[in-house]
């Protein structure tokens, strides 16, 4: 979605947002599980929106080693009032430098949504520690599941929800290690990278 609309769109979807996108999105925890935050470790919540992921990253680390990142203010408006301790930024996650760098990053569905998904992934790759791991959660576009019919398939269109998205190929340009875990009959897919590329 080109950014100039996107403050907008979640501007009318925030008092709502939460209630409809349990029934969509999927495997948060999993995601989470998937960072193996140790202890210190700083992590960063890629357009984390009204915080999903916080509920379980809160339960792995102090809530002053977790920082949500998201370009919609009505968003971020609602994960502060949700998580009053943690540190939330209104950015784009495109070029925004990370102070410190991160540990441990994960994004969940949010790369199907961002136009310049490239750049998104290479800007965490330049903003993580050398020993750092990346965790993507989103939709997969390269299984064909019975679930993403043409209804769906047009309500995520609706969305501005692009399921034309390569991660695999994106990471394999930045990371040696890669692992990848699809989820109900490929809806869904967790992408693990680690062992950066010098």
């Amino acid at each position: 979605m080109q950014k100039k609309y996107l403050d907008l769109f979640y501007k009318l979807q925030a008092p709502f947002y939460d209630i409809t996108r349990r029934l969509i999105l999927f495997n948060h925890k999993e995601a989470v599980d998937a960072l193996d935050i140790q202890t210190n470790d700083i992590i960063y919540d890629i357009a984390c929106g009204t915080g999903k992921n916080i509920t379980h990253l809160k339960e792995k680390t102090k809530s002053d080693h977790i920082i949500g990142l998201d370009y919609s203010r009505a968003l971020l408006h609602v994960a502060q009032k949700n998580f009053p301790n943690i540190k939330f930024i209104q950015t784009d996650v495109t070029t925004y430098t990370f102070n410190p760098k991160a540990d441990k990053i994960i994004c969940s569905y949010s790369l199907s949504m961002i136009d310049e998904r490239e750049k998104a992934i290479a800007n965490m790759v330049n903003n993580l520690n050398p020993w750092g791991k990346v965790v993507i959660l989103d939709f997969n576009s390269k299984r064909k599941y019975w679930i993403l019919s043409k209804c769906m398939r047009r309500f995520l269109k609706c969305c501005h929800i692009n399921l034309e998205q390569n991660v695999d190929q994106e990471l394999k340009k930045h990371f040696n290690g890669i692992i990848v875990h699809n989820y109900h009959n490929g809806y869904n897919t967790i992408w693990i990278a680690s062992k950066l590329k010098k």
